[in-house]
Order: C-alpha cells, then structure tokens, then sequence
C-alpha cells in the first residue's frame, strides 16, 4: 500500500466496500475469513502471492498481465481449481511511485492486463467492463 494512501482503496471505500490492510509481511498473514484480497501486487511477486493465498483459501481478485495464465507455475496451481476473469475492454495504464509519492503519471502501458479471480462467485466465468 506505499505510504497508506491508495486511489484505489479510497474509490473502493466510496463504492461501499470495507477496506483494510495491514502492515505485517503479507507471506505471514492467515486466511481472513468473509474477505476477499483485492490487489494490484508488484508482478514480480505474483507467483508468490498466487501460492500464499491458494495456501491458505482466501478469495481473491489480482490485477495482473493477461500472459500470466499462460505461466507453467499458474497452471500448476490453478489446472483443477475454477478460475474467472474480468476482462477490461482497454489497457490499464500504471503510476510510478516513489517513496509512496506519485511521480510520473504513464498512459502508455506495453501490455495488456486482466483480473484473475478466484473463490468469488461471478455470475460468468468470463467478464468483460470497459
């Protein structure tokens, strides 16, 4: 969460929705029931983060680059398990930060993303928002 501060918490909040988040080293954290992770995580750690959270059955959706379904360790994890996705109708394009404070704002993003889910429940297993 950088500094504590996020748009995107702060829009989740405005739609409604209870957000916390905690400090403690996300890899040591236990399955917190009746919630569901909602996270942009670095791409670097997602195959991490995929493992910890199917370890412990918590209920996720993850922002991530559309290839990542292609990756041997997702199919590994996820081949018996259902998955869905929300498909966004354009590119997400991404914010530099640093030091928690936004630096660059970037509207030219090389990939393409998704939101993988899993445990919640969509209506379609395959959604598309603009």
């Amino acid at each position: 969460m950088l500094d504590g501060n996020s748009p995107s918490a702060d829009h989740l909040t405005d739609l409604g929705f209870n957000v916390e988040w905690s400090k403690e080293d996300f890899f040591l954290q236990a399955k917190r029931e009746g919630t569901t992770v909602v996270s942009n995580s670095p791409f670097s750690f997602l195959k991490k983060v995929f493992q910890h959270l199917k370890q412990i059955d918590q209920p996720f959706i993850l922002l991530c680059p559309s290839t990542c379904i292609h990756t041997k360790y997702f199919y590994e994890l996820f081949k018996d398990e259902k998955i869905q996705l929300i498909i966004p109708s354009t590119k997400r394009h991404f914010d530099k930060y640093v030091d928690g404070k936004r630096v660059e704002q970037k509207d030219n993003c090389s990939f393409y993303t998704l939101y993988i889910c899993w445990q919640i429940g969509l209506e379609h297993d395959v959604n598309f928002i603009r």
